[in-house]
């Protein structure tokens, strides 16, 4: 069975909050880089998003560049196809020569 790690955040006390410090202090043991290669690979893997918690409630969702290209192409398709149809509820209607002679412009 492989063992599941529990990943969590620090912080530095009041006195020395600073983001740049915190960010410097997690790359110098390690921890970015080791944390970054394995969500990568288990984006990958799974071809999921991986879903990152804070305080018990959903904050972040990392993903492959491919899959969130991916989505945002089905976002892009979904738009178009909600523009056809609110066309033929105003009642805009095309032929199917209309229809090629726009595409034939393109």
């Amino acid at each position: 069975m492989q063992e599941q790690k529990v990943y969590g955040y620090a912080r530095v006390s009041s006195i020395d909050q600073n983001e740049a410090r915190q960010i410097q202090a997690f790359e110098d043991y390690g921890i970015t880089k080791e944390w970054h290669n394995e969500i990568s690979a288990i984006c990958h893997q799974t071809k999921s998003p991986v879903y990152i918690t804070k305080n018990g409630a959903g904050d972040l969702a990392v993903m492959s560049i491919e899959l969130y290209e991916l989505l945002v192409d089905r976002y892009e398709l979904y738009k178009e196809i909600e523009k056809g149809i609110e066309s033929l509820d105003k009642g805009e209607k095309y032929s199917s020569e209309e229809v090629y002679d726009e595409l034939d412009k393109i």
